[in-house]
């Protein structure tokens, strides 16, 4: 997608990504997490990393569509979205680096003609999309993800097509499944690689719960004033960011100098965000250990720096909320 139609979508349909309208989804996501917590608190042995995955499609799966589908009752895949979500991000490790090979192959007006997307996850998507348009939403409900964005669509119809919505309902909970949950099993494996930052973290949240600060279930602007639990949050995506792929950019007019060299203005170039979490002049001379003090004990002028190069939410016109 060209940075200018990626502009024009992201104008039409970017109100549905503000932190007012995504705090709507909070009573999803705790009446999910309480059935998780449900599931850690049987006394077997279990998979976490599964049921990680199971928790964090469900959650997308409901802000996207509202539907309860299941995944952590069942405690497995249903109609194979997982797996359809998952193979989407691994097409997207894949070929990042690759990009006109993947044209060539997969995004060409031949090779589409050829294939359509016919997974489970594409099927859902497109029956949604298809009965969202007969009906207006059930009164006397919230508006899910996928209802917003066909409100930004209707004002900006000549901008953003259904297949344009349809691709980024499908890229939301491709990208957000995985993400989250690979996020959550990497903080549970320092956590228990840890354990001074584990009682640190516990002491935090168990004396904001004592004083009232915090809530249960905890609400999203409660947990916002936790530094450590930040910290931790923070420190894991930097150590073990979400995705390997790079970030890539065009080189605007004028050309840019990057690392010695002057390229001009077209040339795609990409930046690698484990690389550059682990640049020694931003996070320390021990950014290639997991501590999560970094953050809490940096200077005003120094932890400035380091948000502006966490790239594990991308940055600039690609940034996810």
């Amino acid at each position: 997608m060209s940075e200018a139609n990626h502009t024009s979508i992201r104008r039409a349909v970017g109100r549905a990504f503000t932190t007012s309208e995504l705090l709507e989804y909070e009573a999803f996501i705790d009446e999910t997490a309480e059935t998780l917590v449900k599931v850690f608190r049987r006394e077997e042995t279990l998979d976490v990393s599964h049921w990680f995955q199971c928790f964090s499609t469900e959650v997308v799966n409901r802000v996207a569509f509202t539907d309860q589908l299941g995944f952590l009752e069942k405690g497995s895949d249903i109609d194979g979205i997982m797996a359809a979500a998952m193979k989407r991000f691994d097409h997207w490790n894949t070929w990042a680096a690759l990009p006109n090979l993947e044209y060539l192959l997969i995004k060409s007006p031949l090779a589409r003609w050829r294939s359509k997307d016919d997974s489970s996850l594409a099927k859902v998507s497109r029956h949604k999309l298809a009965s969202r348009n007969r009906a207006e939403f059930p009164h006397g409900t919230s508006a899910d993800l996928l209802q917003k964005l066909l409100a930004g669509q209707s004002k900006h119809a000549d901008r953003v097509t259904d297949n344009e919505v349809l691709g980024v309902v499908m890229s939301i909970i491709s990208a957000g499944a995985d993400t989250t949950a690979s996020t959550f099993v990497a903080i549970f494996y320092f956590l228990m690689r840890h354990p001074p930052v584990l009682a640190m973290l516990r002491a935090e949240i168990d004396n904001a719960l004592r004083d009232g600060t915090l809530s249960d279930p905890p609400r999203w602007k409660q947990v916002y004033q936790l530094p450590y639990l930040e910290a931790v949050i923070k420190e894991t995506m930097r150590y073990w960011p979400p995705f390997a792929f790079g970030l890539d950019r065009v080189i605007p007019e004028g050309g840019a100098l990057i690392a010695g060299t002057m390229l001009p203005a077209g040339v795609e170039v990409g930046a690698q965000v484990g690389t550059v979490h682990r640049d020694y002049t931003v996070y320390g001379d021990d950014a290639d250990i997991f501590r999560p003090e970094r953050w809490t004990e940096a200077s005003e002028a120094q932890r400035a720096l380091m948000d502006r190069s966490f790239l594990a939410f991308s940055t600039g016109y690609h940034a996810r909320q």
